[in-house]
């Protein structure tokens, strides 16, 4: 393959880019646009960074590296405050420049075919998979999903010369790769393997190139796992449990429809499934995959194609930790990869030009379903059940952080685990809430609102999204939907678990 300009790769940067950002901003009004408990965690992480604080890990865990995400979101504050802005659009940059680095893989893998290119790349933008996560804050995931398709981006670049040099910064990445979101690195491997053992040269420099590899991966894996010895952990490391996941096989037709229609969670009445789409895209990939296994037959070699066949398949390891449609989220990128490679090995010119054409109604079927997630919204889970629907979250929050300043309220208790979060953030933490003490990711601040009880009990309050306790006043709601319960004594916070 010919060395790509310099000027086309700029080109096709400028437009990814463009295109991830107008495809998102149907959203920015939207619910979509609020963040759940968990990404304000890593809003919080923002926030201490601008406090000269350096936070790795996702709170409350040894897993998950956010320091990327969290040191974006801390520029986002800076510039935005504490908004949803400042958590949402550093996200998006962070999926477009993954993106920007799948769509420049796409056209050396296509021999600098445009068409192709924009087309296969306008199919992974206007997806429903990735409409929601492309501006999530979730612990690692897009950190891991950039560096995964940094992996690909320079085996596919640089196959030609591959050296100790590059593989070196390949397994650095993928030691991010792994501490970030493990899911995407089963997916990388056959991929690696294929380009190692594909490298020009001799002997030696092959085991030069994996001796470099082995460095730039044990090297930073090292020093992680030093470092993870050292946190107080809250959150256990999710684990494979293949008698449990055999039992569920039969769940993962289902489970992957969801993740391809864009469902955050297994199964709501208020989030699109957009079960269409997922059908349509599941079809076309399995036809190219049937053609790709038909050339490995006939040609009796291994092939690109086959080789990311290999890696989409692996991408299903993520079921063996958990049943969600997020563990599949590698799924959907490396089915692209696949589709560009039958692409380029393939001579037939009706094969071509039916994948493009599929490319195109997929593209307008994933414009056809982006409005349907201006009717998303997060559901709320609180102690005593799951709540209703919420919609119009961050309206809610301003107004109860202003009712708060007003009546001088600066310490809370609430009985949802992760509304702590959202209101420590957006309050820029001048407000101090914990929730469950057993759940909770920042222990330090269990610490400083019991000891300010004694002293000022006048500026505690306890809110929620229901109420199911003993107490006999008059509740109060902030909106209709939040409970608020100003200065309670202290029968009252018994009652809700504040001292248990």
């Amino acid at each position: 393959m010919k060395a790509t300009p310099v000027k086309n790769n700029l080109l096709i940067v400028l437009l990814v880019f463009v295109l991830c950002f107008l495809s998102r901003l149907l959203f920015v009004n939207s619910n979509v646009f609020f963040f759940d408990g968990d990404e304000a965690i890593v809003a919080l992480m923002g926030l201490d960074i601008l406090d000269g604080n350096f936070p790795l890990y996702f709170y409350g865990q040894n897993y998950g590296l956010s320091i990327v995400e969290a040191l974006l979101i801390s520029v986002g504050i800076l510039l935005f405050g504490t908004t949803m802005l400042a958590v949402k659009l550093p996200m998006l940059l962070l999926w477009s420049g993954a993106i920007s680095l799948m769509a420049l893989s796409f056209f050396k893998l296509s021999k600098q075919n445009k068409i192709a290119t924009i087309l296969f790349i306008a199919v992974m933008i206007l997806s429903p998979t990735w409409l929601v996560w492309s501006m999530k804050a979730r612990g690692g995931y897009l950190t891991s999903f950039f560096f995964a398709s940094l992996v690909t981006f320079l085996l596919i670049q640089y196959q030609e010369r591959l050296n100790a040099i590059i593989w070196l910064v390949i397994g650095l990445s993928l030691a991010l790769v792994y501490e970030a979101q493990p899911i995407w690195l089963p997916c990388l491997l056959p991929v690696m393997a294929y380009f190692l053992l594909q490298q020009e040269g001799k002997l030696s420099e092959k085991v030069k190139s994996a001796g470099a590899f082995v460095l730039g991966a044990g090297i930073p894996l090292a020093a992680f796992a030093y470092v993870k010895s050292t946190i107080e952990v809250a959150w256990d490391t999710p684990k494979p449990n293949f008698v449990k996941r055999l039992e569920l096989l039969g769940d993962l037709p289902d489970l992957l429809l969801k993740n391809l229609g864009g469902n955050y969670f297994l199964s709501t009445n208020y989030e699109p499934s957009n079960k269409s789409y997922a059908t349509i895209f599941i079809v076309v990939f399995l036809a190219l995959a049937a053609l790709g296994i038909y050339r490995v037959v006939k040609e009796r070699r291994l092939n690109l194609s086959s080789v990311f066949l290999l890696a989409s398949m692996f991408s299903f390891s993520g079921f063996l930790v958990k049943s969600e449609p997020r563990y599949l989220l590698p799924f959907f990128g490396f089915a692209l990869f696949t589709m560009v490679a039958v692409f380029t090995e393939t001579e037939n010119g009706n094969i071509r030009k039916g994948m493009l054409g599929a490319s195109v109604i997929l593209c307008l079927m994933g414009l056809a379903a982006l409005p349907n997630f201006n009717k998303y919204s997060f559901v709320n889970m609180s102690l005593t059940e799951v709540d209703r629907q919420i919609k119009n979250d961050e309206a809610v929050m301003d107004k109860l952080i202003r009712k708060f300043k007003a009546d001088g309220v600066k310490y809370v208790f609430t009985t949802n685990e992760f509304l702590q979060h959202q209101l420590n953030y957006m309050s820029n933490k001048e407000l101090l809430v914990i929730g469950r003490k057993d759940r909770c990711r920042t222990p330090e601040n269990v610490e400083a609102i019991m000891a300010a009880y004694p002293e000022h009990a006048s500026e505690f309050a306890i809110i929620g999204y229901n109420f199911r306790y003993g107490y006999t006043g008059k509740i109060p709601l902030v909106d209709n939907k939040i409970f608020y319960i100003i200065r309670p004594d202290k029968q009252t916070l018994e009652q809700v678990g504040f001292f248990k």
